[in-house]
């Protein structure tokens, strides 16, 4: 019973059916609640990992205070388990502690935030040592958590030396499984040429930007739906690099075909995609006045 509610609240709030999803979740809590009574071995697991989701749910909704809540006590189950068993449990110790981090950098909580990162890392890195198929991915998904919040506290040394890391480890994991993870080689590449463009290093970050397209035109070749929006980010970016280096020809040129892929796929689902077509219009507009002016 427990499972369906659950399953059933994962589906609803894939179809945007938040309250039915959030009533699914607390009765699959509620449920696993006493089942763990009776038997914590069998469903504290459970029960942990039904307040993780509750608490995703409830961090989509902006309802923070209880969303940390339902963190804080996953996190409390998890510890409590990977005492006994760290190899099954340490990873969903790590998963938690990612999940705080990014809520608490939501809310500018940053030092408890790269607390929770930099222990989420260190045990993905002790895990990798051990299996690095199964967890170098992660080692590199928190770097990047890391960096994003070092760039935007102005930390950009160690930001750039995160980025650089999850960079490496991404490219390796290519040559085994291309297909699997180039998308996350052109995501830290674009966080790495942002980061560069912002310290007026502009020919790496043109570079950056550059391979990050390159790759992201490849997959929407494969994938247009699930990875046309990431080339429009691209070109976005581009186009605003080449505003920062007075080529407005160039700006222009990129910010056009942005806006064309954004318009595209506002034509198919307008709530999703108006606030980006409204973005690239304004953009487009204050390069042609700074052209004709």
């Amino acid at each position: 019973m427990a499972t369906t509610l659950n399953n059933l609240a994962a589906l609803h709030w894939d179809l945007n059916r938040l309250e039915m999803a959030e009533k699914e979740y607390k009765d699959a809590l509620e449920i696993r609640r006493k089942l763990a009574e009776a038997n914590p071995d069998a469903f504290l697991p459970d029960v942990a990992m039904t307040l993780n989701n509750l608490a995703n749910l409830h961090s989509d909704l902006n309802r923070f205070e209880m969303a940390e809540k339902e963190y804080k006590e996953a996190l409390e189950i998890y510890r409590k388990l990977a005492e006994v068993n760290p190899d099954a449990f340490l990873p969903y110790v790590a998963t938690t502690l990612n999940n705080l981090a990014a809520l608490h950098s939501d809310l500018n909580r940053f030092e408890m935030a790269e607390k929770e990162y930099k222990e989420a890392l260190e045990i993905y890195r002790r895990l990798a040592n051990a299996n690095p198929d199964a967890f170098l991915y992660y080692v590199a998904t928190i770097l990047n958590n890391l960096a994003n919040l070092h760039q935007n506290h102005n930390r950009f040394e160690i930001a750039e030396t995160e980025y650089r890391e999850a960079l490496e480890i991404y490219k390796n994991l290519t040559i085994d499984n291309d297909d699997a993870f180039l998308y996350y080689v052109a995501g830290t590449l674009n966080n790495l040429a942002g980061l560069h463009k912002n310290l007026n290093r502009f020919e790496i970050a043109e570079e950056e930007f550059k391979e990050a397209l390159e790759i992201r035109r490849k997959l929407a070749n494969a994938n247009p739906d699930a990875f046309l929006p990431y080339v429009a980010g691209t070109l976005f970016n581009i186009a605003l690099l080449r505003m920062s280096e007075h080529r407005q020809d160039e700006a222009k040129k990129a910010c056009e075909e942005a806006l064309k892929i954004y318009k595209a796929m506002a034509k198919k689902a307008p709530q999703k995609w108006n606030k980006d077509v409204d973005k690239a219009e304004q953009l487009l507009d204050f390069i042609n006045k700074t052209e004709n002016s």
